[in-house]
């Protein structure tokens, strides 16, 4: 039996945020979210009952929703619907990796591909304009986060 190793690069940012940042997101984007179907539903209406002014806090939040399934990429994690509404305001897909390698943080990117592959805005693309797209969100999730040049390792 062989291993294989795959790789992914792009262009992105290992994401973590605080529940305060996180909770900031969401109430800002809940038109957004509540468009990505029952999975948006279900998180609006899980932030309405856990609001601070029911006096439940929402420091359970990412593992409430550990499962948000990314619509570009199918890896789960609520940072997933992060990238899935960054996409959806942008018309850009962007994808939502968790890595293998337990040590390395979970990513938002726009992965490096054939050029076929990619939709006529993400062919219209700088990378000024990718790293300003990158920044607003960012800067919304609490302006400590790095865009910078990704490359993942899967193993198999």
């Amino acid at each position: 039996m062989s291993m294989q190793t795959d790789c992914i690069y792009g262009r992105g940012f290992k994401v973590y945020v605080s529940d305060e940042n996180l909770r900031d997101f969401i109430n800002k984007h809940t038109t957004t979210i509540l468009g990505l179907g029952e999975q948006g539903e279900e998180l609006i209406d899980w932030i309405k009952v856990h609001s601070e002014s029911s006096g439940k806090p929402l420091d359970s939040l990412k593992e409430e929703f550990f499962d948000w399934d990314n619509e570009a990429t199918g890896d789960t994690g609520l940072y997933g619907m992060i990238a899935d509404v960054m996409s959806k305001e942008t018309g850009i897909v962007f994808e939502f990796r968790n890595p293998q390698d337990d040590d390395e943080d979970d990513v938002i990117m726009l992965p490096q591909t054939m050029p076929w592959h990619y939709n006529e805005i993400e062919k219209n693309l700088t990378e000024e304009k990718l790293d300003g797209i990158f920044k607003k969100y960012i800067d919304e999730l609490g302006g400590q986060l790095v865009v910078e040049d990704i490359r993942l390792e899967y193993f198999g």
